[in-house]
């Protein structure tokens, strides 16, 4: 048996949210200043993708285990994800959303898309992915939470994640095979999903203070290879 590793992140998740946050700023301001082909950016491209992007959706899943597990009232888990996302990014966006309706630029209809952050569901990114992606994360976490985590036997706990996380590889690949230019404008947030429900994993074994052993590595390994 190893020593538990995973408190470490706990530990230190602000600061990891902090390289996460550092590294998205990195890559759009290569992409900003025609940099985007460059040779630094495709070397740092593939670790941004593991470390910023979908280490964001990873750290969030991470999270919200920590704050459902101490108080799983599902209505209290709304209203504090409503406050701290939604209602900042409506209020944030409303001015410049109000600005392009008024000068004719964006539709009520697509208004309403924007400031609800459903835009990126019918139309594909622009530029909000990762706030819809999280609304949608946010409103299913309650029953993936008690999926995963009603039966308390260990092994249960890392089939149903394993479960999850090939059941949204398989939808995936059914957009893409059925709706291929759809699955093209969503791609960018559904592809990343899984290490969501991988983050929910570490952090059940990060506060129940769990020791791995070398078939929970091979787990882990099984998991990231079928994300990636």
């Amino acid at each position: 048996m190893l020593e538990n590793q995973f408190n470490i992140i706990s530990k230190f998740r602000g600061e990891l949210m902090g390289i996460a946050i550092l590294g998205v700023c990195l890559l759009h301001a290569f992409a900003w200043t025609g940099m985007g082909d460059s040779i630094l950016c495709k070397v740092i491209s593939p670790f941004a993708r593991i470390a910023f992007t979908e280490g964001f959706l990873f750290l969030s899943g991470f999270g919200l285990y920590y704050s459902f597990s101490k108080n799983d009232d599902s209505r209290a888990f709304y209203k504090k994800r409503f406050n701290r996302v939604l209602l900042p990014y409506m209020m944030m966006g409303l001015p410049f959303f109000l600005y392009g309706m008024i000068g004719g630029e964006v539709s009520f209809a697509k208004f309403l898309l924007k400031i609800t952050a459903l835009y990126f569901w019918l139309f594909g990114n622009d530029g909000m992915w990762y706030i819809s992606m999280s609304v949608a994360l946010y409103a299913i976490f309650p029953f993936v939470y008690k999926f995963i985590f009603d039966n308390k036997q260990e092994k249960s706990i890392i089939l149903r994640t394993l479960f999850l996380v090939v059941a949204c590889i398989a939808l995936c690949w059914a957009l893409y095979m059925c709706a291929p230019t759809y699955y093209a404008k969503l791609e960018i947030g559904i592809a990343k999903t899984p290490m969501f429900f991988i983050g929910m994993l570490v952090g059940h074994y990060s506060q129940n203070n769990k020791t791995f052993s070398w078939k929970h590595m091979l787990w882990g390994g099984v998991l990231l290879c079928l994300t990636f």
